[in-house]
């Protein structure tokens, strides 16, 4: 499973928790896959992979 996939099952999993819990209402969902869909094609986006993919490396060094 590859970074990208993985980061959407986990956010997306996230905003339905959200939705749940907190009645996070579907304007909301909407406004927040829109700023990940622009964020991914501004000039900003290979930083923040990276750093998304070194936070994801550090998680997984972790022994539950």
């Amino acid at each position: 499973m590859d970074l990208a996939t993985l980061g959407i099952l986990v956010f997306g999993g996230l905003t339905w928790v959200c939705w749940q819990s907190f009645g996070l209402r579907a304007t909301h969902a909407l406004a927040a896959f829109l700023t990940g869909f622009f964020v991914a094609d501004c000039g900003a986006a290979p930083t923040i992979r990276t750093w998304v993919e070194q936070v994801f490396d550090w998680v997984t060094t972790w022994n539950f």
